[in-house]
């Protein structure tokens, strides 16, 4: 592919993005596949940016969600924002100016809804009394469901907050 965009003089106009719609269990959890689970193993998916506008290569971990792929190639093409477009650009990010573009990235998958923060993962079950809720910077294998737990009500709390805000800014543009 890259010989033949060269061959057309086109490779210093052209960006290269690679990138999945989500990841597999392969046997995290006992699971194959993604079996509608919000785990890192199916959520967290490689993104690679390569091209003109893209000042910084290398393995980076922020918190970026693919509806921000969106905002960011219009960006890159030099073209203006949307409107009502629910991502960011990625391009501070691109250009090794950011270290951080969103404090909490959110997830759907039928009528679950994950909030992830560098630390912490709520995925909440609308209707349900049980949910999820990871302490990733001490169990990033997510490994110990924290949500029932007494004393972790507060953080279940500001994420649910979180959540619910994120909703509510979400709903008016769809």
């Amino acid at each position: 592919i890259v010989a033949a965009i060269d061959a057309r003089g086109e490779l210093d106009n052209t960006v290269f993005v690679f990138t999945s719609d989500h990841g597999d269990c392969l046997g995290d959890h006992g699971l194959v596949y993604k079996f509608s689970s919000h785990y890192d193993s199916v959520a967290r998916v490689p993104l690679v940016f390569a091209g003109p506008g893209v000042e910084r290569l290398g393995v980076r971990d922020p918190l970026v969600e693919l509806i921000d792929l969106g905002p960011t190639f219009l960006e890159l093409a030099g073209l203006g924002e949307l409107e009502r477009a629910s991502g960011v650009s990625l391009g501070p990010l691109l250009r090794g100016g950011a270290e951080v573009l969103h404090e909490t990235v959110f997830s759907e998958y039928g009528p679950r809804v994950m909030a992830r923060t560098e630390d912490w993962k709520l995925v909440f079950y609308p209707g349900e009394e049980y949910g999820e809720l990871y302490q990733l910077d001490r169990d990033p294998d997510e490994l110990y469901n924290l949500y029932a737990m007494e004393e972790y009500a507060g953080v279940r709390g500001e994420m649910v907050e979180r959540m619910m805000d994120w909703y509510g800014m979400t709903q008016g543009r769809r």
